[in-house]
Parts: C-alpha cells; structure tokens; sequence
C-alpha cells in the first residue's frame, strides 16, 4: 500500500490498518524477451483495526481517534498497473482514507477522481496524494466506500 495521506506539521493523526485480500488469478508472460504479459487480481476488503504499537506504518490515517466498534467509511481505490508490454488488471491497491461520515467519504471520493498528479490534495485537516494511480500507462478502475466497524 502506498502513501495515501499525510497531516501537516502540528496536526495530530491517528492510524489504522486496513486488510484488503489482494491475489492474483491469472498470470501469463512471454518466452521472448520484452515479451507481452498480462495479469488479473481481485481485491476484496475485509476489515479495518487500530494501529498497535507493533505496526510500522498505517495504511490510513484519520484525524479522529475512532474506538473499536465505532461506525466508519473505508475509502480504497483499485487500479491497473502496465507498461509497454502488458498490463496487470487491478494489481494496484491503496487505502485513502477513513472517517465517520458517507458524505466525508463521498467528498474523498470525488477528489481522488479529479486529481491529475500526485501533488498533494488537501480535504478535512489531512493532504491526500493519489499519483499512484495517475501514471501514463496506469487506469483507475475503481474507488469503493466500505460501511464498516473498527476492529475490536
């Protein structure tokens, strides 16, 4: 998962972990070299939990501290990653966000389709930054809202 958002200096943040089941299924590449590839993944979200202090870094961060079994809406993209040669169908996976609203979520939402690049985005007290999915051979192909409860 990449760098989705960041808080400016002075804002506290607080960070989850979020469990997305990333495979791939389908995977085929040429003999030859610089030979034509193809590859089909399927990512499906399965929970979002509180940081530990075991974890290294969050997949989301938030600037409200939610409890575990608090309501809240998992903002994630999925896309496809290629090149030249091939192209890997929704290989990419990034959580963007989390918080306490559908609106809120929505509001990401609509800032993630619009971005052009990965100059960062500023929306309820964060910067988001969405180039991972902005690449010249790269293709959004989704962005969901997960209704869902924190971990205990």
């Amino acid at each position: 998962m990449g760098r989705a958002a960041t808080t400016p200096k002075g804002r506290k943040a607080f960070g989850y972990k979020v469990d997305i089941e990333h495979r791939c299924f389908h995977s085929e590449r040429s003999d030859e070299a610089y030979g034509s590839w193809r590859e089909d993944w399927s990512n499906s979200f399965r929970a979002i939990r509180r940081m530990s202090p075991t974890d290294s870094y969050p997949d989301a961060v938030a600037v409200e501290n939610f409890a575990p079994g608090e309501a809240v809406y998992v903002v994630w993209a999925e896309w496809t990653q290629a090149d030249s040669f091939g192209s890997a169908s929704n290989r990419g996976v990034d959580t963007l966000g989390v918080f306490r609203t559908h609106a809120q979520a929505q509001g990401l939402e609509t800032l993630a389709r619009a971005a052009k690049d990965y100059e960062p985005t500023p929306y309820l007290g964060l910067e988001y930054y969405f180039g991972d999915f902005k690449g010249y051979f790269d293709r959004l192909e989704a962005i969901h809202i997960e209704a869902t409860h924190i971990d205990r």
